[in-house]
C-alpha cells in the first residue's frame, strides 16, 4: 500500500505529534508499505532524508513559494497525487488548510483520506483563539471530517468528543505506537527490567515540553512540595525543555518553588532516553489534559511506575492494567496518594505491569496493523 502522509512534520521535534506520525510511518514500513510524509513548505535536509530511508520512509518537502507559498495551489495538489499514486492519503493534525486543501484534491479524484486531529478538537484546544478556530471549524474543517474515509482517533474519550462534534462520522481508535527504533524499544531488546531502588530519595521522573497549563507542572511542583513535607524524602527530574515563548514563565515557576528538589536534565532522547527511565522510580504526569502522551507509554514500557492526572486520557487504561496510579489535580489529595504508593506499593511489580501493558498495547507490530484495518475499512464505502 501506497501511504501519503500530510504533515507539517520537524524531525527530531519534542512535539507528541510529531513523534507519533513518525513513529506510525515507521511502523507500517516495517510491514512492507511504502511511506512518505509530505510537507509543504518547508525543505528536509539531506540528513534528515538520510535518517528517514533508512527507516523505510521517505520526506518529501515542498519548499515555499510567494507570500502563500506553505499552501499548495490546486494544480500542486493534483500533481503530487498524480505522480505519487497513493492508495489512501492520511492529514495530519487539525485547522490546516494545507488539509483542507489536499483533502479536497483528494475527493475529486477519488482518493480515500484519513484525518487525525491529535487532540485538537477538545474544548481545551477551542480555548485559544476560539473565534478563529470555530469559525474555521464551521467553515472548512466540519466538511473535511465528514467528508473523511474515517477519522483516526488515538482514545475512546477522543473518538467519543468527535462523535459529538460531528454526529454519523465514522471513527476508529487506533493508539500512538512506541518509537521502532526508540528508548522503548532499546529498552526492550536488552530485556531490561526495572532495577532493586537504590537508596536515598524517591525519584520522580518527567520527559516532556514545560508548557505549564497544558502539562500542569505548576500543580507538579505544588504536588512534589505537599509530598515532601510530610512524606519520604524525594527528587523531581525533569527531562525536556521550554519553547522561547514559554521560557520565562518556566523560569518564574522554577524561581517560586526553589525549595522543590529539582534536577532539570535537559532534552535525551535515544541511550540517554533509556538511561533516564531506568533512574526513575516512578514516572509523573500531571496534565490538565492530555489525549495520549508517547512518554507515558515509553517510560511504561522500560518498567517504569505511571502516576497520571485523572485528566489524562490514559488514566482508565493504566489503572484497569495495573500499571500505576491515577490522582486527582488537587495536590493535597494528590501528595497522599502519591506518598502511599511509594512507601506501600510494589514499584517494582508495578512495572513490570506497566510494561506488559505498553508492549501488548503500543508494539509498532501491534499498531500498524490496526492502521492498516483503518485504512480498509476508509477505502470501503459507507
Amino acid at each position: 500500500m501506497r501511504v501519503l502522509q500530510v504533515a507539517d512534520f520537524v524531525p527530531r521535534s519534542v512535539h507528541g505529534a510529531f513523534h507519533a506520525v513518525w513513529n506510525v510511518s515507521c511502523a507500517l514500513s516495517r510491514l512492507g508499505h511504502e511511506v512518505t510524509i509530505l510537507t509543504w513548505g518547508r525543505r528536509f535536509s539531506d540528513e534528515d532524508k538520510r535518517e528517514a530511508r533508512e527507516q523505510g520512509v521517505e520526506l518529501l518537502g515542498m519548499p515555499r513559494r510567494g507570500l502563500f507559498g506553505s499552501l499548495p495551489s490546486k494544480a500542486e495538489a493534483n500533481s503530487v497525487l498524480r505522480i505519487r499514486k497513493p492508495d489512501i492519503v492520511h492529514l495530519q493534525y487539525v485547522f490546516s488548510p494545507t488539509n483542507y486543501l489536499m483533502g479536497r484534491a483528494a475527493r475529486r479524484r477519488g482518493l480515500p483520506y484519513v484525518v487525525s486531529s491529535h487532540g485538537g478538537l477538545y474544548p481545551a484546544s477551542f480555548s485559544r483563539r476560539p473565534l478563529k478556530k470555530w469559525s474555521y471549524w464551521y467553515l472548512l474543517e466540519r466538511r473535511l471530517f465528514r467528508n473523511a474515509g474515517t477519522i483516526h482517533c488515538i482514545t475512546e474519550r477522543e473518538k467519543k468528543h468527535i462523535q459529538e462534534l460531528v454526529p454519523g462520522v465514522r471513527a476508529r481508535v487506533v493508539p500512538n505506537c512506541l518509537p521502532v527504533n526508540g528508548a522503548a524499544e532499546t529498552v526492550s531488546s536488552v530485556g531490561a527490567v526495572r532495577r532493586e531502588r537504590a537508596p536515598g530519595p524517591f525519584r520522580l521522573g518527567y520527559l516532556g515540553r514545560f508548557a505549564i497549563a497544558h502539562k500542569g507542572l505548576d500543580i507538579l511542583f505544588e504536588t512534589v512540595r505537599h509530598s515532601c513535607a510530610g512524606g519520604p524524602p524525594l527528587e523531581l527530574h525533569l527531562y525536556g525543555k521550554a519553547r522561547k515563548l514559554e521560557a520565562a514563565d518556566f523560569t518564574r515557576l522554577r524561581e517560586r518553588y526553589e525549595d522543590v528538589p529539582v534536577v532539570d536534565h535537559g532534552p535525551v532522547s535515544g541511550r540517554e532516553k533509556v538511561k533516564a527511565f531506568t533512574n526513575m522510580d516512578a514516572y509523573i504526569q500531571m496534565s490538565r489534559w492530555e489525549v495520549f502522551g508517547i512518554s507515558i507509554i515509553e517510560a511504561a514500557a522500560a518498567g517504569v511506575p505511571l502516576i497520571l492526572s485523572d485528566r489524562c486520557d490514559l488514566a482508565e487504561e493504566v489503572e484497569r492494567h495495573g500499571a500505576g496510579i491515577v490522582v486527582p489535580l488537587d495536590p493535597a489529595r494528590a501528595s497522599r496518594s502519591i506518598c502511599d504508593f511509594l512507601r506501600n506499593g510494589s514499584l517494582k511489580e508495578t512495572g513490570r505491569a506497566a510494561r506488559r501493558w505498553a508492549l501488548s498495547a503500543f508494539s509498532p507490530g501491534v499498531v500498524g496493523r490496526q492502521m492498516e484495518n483503518l485504512y480498509a475499512e476508509a477505502s470501503s464505502p459507507r
